[in-house]
């Protein structure tokens, strides 16, 4: 049965990753046949469900549901519903099956990466048909404004896999090992500088910064050069993305490297925060005025149309999963959302599922990653993985 979730799953991610024609809509099919797997699989074998986190989710859900009937686009809240159910379910299944899952998720997650390089590679040398460039953001392989690749912030994936093991932490594979990591490293940082995602720059540099508090005695190797290489790798993402952005226009020492950024790959520059904080008043004076049920799932585009401080300029999406969440569903939804996040993180253990469920939360922070259906089930089935007894009896 776990070979045909990751039939699915696989299905799903690589359809809609890879911008193939009517990608995202079959996402959204495949997610809801993914529920009906996890019902049918289970039907004669009672599913475990942690308490605590299902209890916040199901609450979280009778908001949204109701938020949901006074929505004023029922279609687009419906399939919004859809996702946030599907998404738990898939979690369920993934804590029923963690060893099973456990066994494939990283060769799974270093395979889809290196497709998602490989063909990424191919659209931007212009050798594939025009039928397989995309027409719209919610894909994992084109720039399609020229502002950035979403590929960067898949690629957090593999990376931050390969540092936690590179940083030798004793639950991780053998020295001999480091050259293999060495290597996936060197292939997939090109892809990831290139992607120009600053919100993908500092995920990965926040987790870089804190893999290096963690306790002495998990590294085997001396702290303090680890501390350093940390330390640098993540200045270093902090310095690319104030160097692909308009304000280092202030700075001259930012000129050279953005020139030739520009010649290698071009990129249309933005400003560091971009529209974030137009975004953040236009959800918060919708949440003002409707604070209980919200505007309806999925339907932040009617905030940002009503709110926007520029005439016949608006989006889709709020480019911060909390807030989307509290301004289409309420504050109350947008509370317990965060709790159960808190509630499915909350462990001693701080394993490398653990820093992979964190980088993709902290990239849910300033980008829409979180609008690929994809890319949401796959957080839940990390999240599923890295779910224990003490996190949820707690």
């Amino acid at each position: 049965m776990v070979i045909v979730f990751y039939i699915l799953l696989a299905s799903e991610l690589l359809v809609e990753g890879l911008a193939l024609p009517g990608g995202h809509n079959f996402a959204f099919i495949v997610s809801l046949f993914l529920s009906t797997f996890v019902i049918v699989s289970h039907f004669y074998k009672r599913l475990k469900f942690p308490k605590v986190i299902t209890t916040i989710y199901v609450l979280f859900l009778c908001i949204s549901i109701a938020s949901a009937l006074i929505s004023s686009d029922f279609i687009k809240s419906f399939q919004t519903l859809a996702i946030h159910i599907s998404c738990f379910l898939v979690l369920v299944y993934t804590y029923n099956n963690q060893s099973e899952i456990k066994r494939f998720l990283i060769y799974f997650i270093f395979l889809t990466g290196i497709i998602f390089c490989l063909w990424s590679l191919l659209l931007n040398l212009s050798v594939l048909s025009p039928i397989f460039y995309p027409d719209n953001g919610y894909q994992l392989v084109y720039s399609y404004t020229l502002s950035h690749n979403h590929l960067g912030d898949f690629l957090l994936l593999p990376l931050t896999i390969c540092i936690y093991y590179f940083l030798n932490i004793k639950s991780g594979p053998q020295k001999n090992k480091t050259t293999i990591n060495l290597l996936l490293i060197l292939f997939s940082l090109p892809f990831f500088l290139f992607s120009y995602s600053r919100s993908a720059y500092l995920s990965l540099a926040v987790i870089c910064l804190l893999l290096t508090v963690v306790k002495k005695e998990s590294f085997n190797h001396n702290l303090k050069k680890i501390k350093i290489v940390a330390l640098t790798l993540s200045l270093f993402l902090v310095f690319i993305t104030i160097a692909v952005s308009s304000n280092s226009s202030q700075f001259k020492i930012f000129h050279p490297i953005k020139e030739r950024l520009y010649d290698i790959a071009p990129f249309r520059e933005k400003v560091v925060l971009g529209a974030r904080i137009e975004y953040l008043y236009e959800g918060l004076r919708s949440i003002i005025e409707r604070p209980v049920l919200g505007i309806g799932p999925g339907n932040f585009y009617l905030a940002s149309i009503k709110y926007t401080n520029f005439t016949g300029t608006w989006t889709q999406t709020a480019h911060n999963i909390f807030l989307e969440i509290a301004t289409e569903n309420g504050i109350f939804a947008g509370i317990l959302f965060v709790l159960f996040i808190f509630y499915s993180l909350r462990s001693k253990k701080r394993d490398l599922f653990f820093y992979l469920a964190l980088v993709l939360i902290l990239n849910f922070q300033t980008d829409y990653t979180y609008k690929l259906y994809s890319v949401s089930l796959l957080l839940f089935v990390i999240l599923g993985v890295h779910l224990t007894m003490e996190t949820i009896e707690r």
